[in-house]
């Protein structure tokens, strides 16, 4: 001005008039007054007032990446700061949206502090679910104030880093059963499922034979949604196969009848038995052996036996039998012969070659006067007359 001073004013009332030109922060419309002071020379000017907006536009909207689990119920949170000048923005909402699918997710007010430039806007009980989040990086556009489309004023995206979701094994088929040849039937079902999710669970080494602890493991997720799903670290289950009783068929008999023949004899029969192999041991022999017992001397026995069992079976416990060798008859395996044609020289003389008992058994001989023999009326000499040595003589005579 001309002669005065300009003074201004938001107000236009009072003493709200200064020399500074206004300023403002927050966006919005102003209403800027303003006039001619007097001084000694001049009088005052009324002036008049112009209209001066700040558009509140959030040329800063940020947000933390989320890591959440398929499932979650989540909250998301988008910070707006003001920023510059410009047109004011159709709303102060922010909306959201995932930008892959294009699905609109909600929208909220945004909430300043107390200083109206910074502010969040929070849509909250967002649903992990399948139809329209994926497994890994969803991108979840943040627009504020514009329509429900994105391509509206401000925007910016937060990535929400989908992870599985764990799920609980329940094991079926490990209790402890005895061995019976039939393939095990480990399996495991999978559980903390999402309604009508469809998930089932590969277990390898769950359909062991033999007896044993065997280690089930639960080594894959197979199914509609096991793309949404992870199996736990605790993925393994162990079960025990026990050994089973062998069975004997055909039990090991004493054989009746024996009588010594100067020959090994086998006491038992042999018997048979599944799950294992029959072993035998004679009396108070400390080892078993496959081999069946056998005995020369005539008398009394004692035989043991029992069923070492395999791999999926315990030994059986050991069973006493009693087996007899009765006394044989002796008999003669070569007779004595008369040697011919001894003539009398004053020297002793072996009248008859010798002989073998039966069974390597010591043949004994008795000689006899005709007039001894004759006395024994067809009876057998007395035990003393018979000796070892081959009877000898020096007279000539029968």
């Amino acid at each position: 001005s001309t002669g005065g001073t300009m003074e201004y004013s938001l107000t236009g009332v009072g003493n709200d008039w200064s020399t500074t030109i206004p300023t403002a922060t927050i966006g919005g419309e102003y209403t800027v007054y303003y006039r001619v002071a007097e001084n000694t020379n001049y009088n005052g000017l009324t002036g008049g007032s112009v209209k001066v907006t700040i558009g509140n536009s959030p040329s800063e909207i940020t947000a933390n990446t989320k890591t959440v689990t398929y499932g979650d119920t989540i909250s998301i949170t988008a910070n707006v700061q003001k920023k510059g000048i410009s047109a004011f923005a159709a709303t102060n909402q922010a909306e959201f949206y995932l930008v892959e699918s294009q699905t609109y997710l909600a929208n909220a007010d945004v909430v300043y502090d107390s200083t109206g430039i910074r502010g969040t806007a929070t849509i909250n009980n967002v649903k992990i679910d399948k139809k329209r989040f994926r497994i890994g990086d969803n991108r979840v556009r943040v627009v504020y104030g514009g329509g429900l489309s994105l391509g509206a004023s401000e925007s910016s995206d937060i990535i929400i880093k989908v992870e599985p979701k764990e799920v609980g094994l329940t094991w079926l088929g490990t209790s402890a059963r005895e061995y019976d040849g039939v393939a095990s039937d480990v399996t495991a079902t999978a559980t903390n499922l999402e309604y009508g999710d469809t998930v089932n669970v590969t277990v390898t080494s769950g359909n062991q034979i033999n007896a044993g602890t065997h280690t089930a493991t639960a080594s894959a997720l197979t199914g509609a949604d096991a793309l949404y799903y992870k199996l736990p670290s605790a993925n393994t289950k162990t079960y025990t196969i026990n050994k089973a009783a062998p069975t004997i068929n055909v039990a090991p008999q004493a054989l009746t009848g024996l009588v010594c023949n100067d020959a090994p004899q086998a006491l038992i029969s042999a018997g048979t038995a599944t799950g294992g192999t029959l072993m035998y041991k004679l009396g108070t022999d400390t080892e078993y052996s496959t081999d069946i017992p056998t005995a020369i001397i005539a008398g009394d026995y004692t035989v043991q036996y029992y069923v070492k069992g395999d791999e999926n079976h315990n030994d059986s416990q050991p069973v006493t039998i009693s087996a007899t060798i009765g006394v044989g008859i002796a008999g003669v395996a070569q007779a004595p012969v008369a040697i011919a044609n001894i003539v009398y020289d004053g020297a002793a003389h072996e009248i008859i070659t010798a002989g073998a008992g039966s069974g390597n058994r010591t043949m004994k001989y008795a000689a006899l006067t005709a007039a001894e023999l004759n006395a024994l009326r067809g009876q057998m000499p007395a035990d003393e007359k018979y000796v070892e040595e081959i009877p000898k003589y020096t007279d000539a005579g029968t």
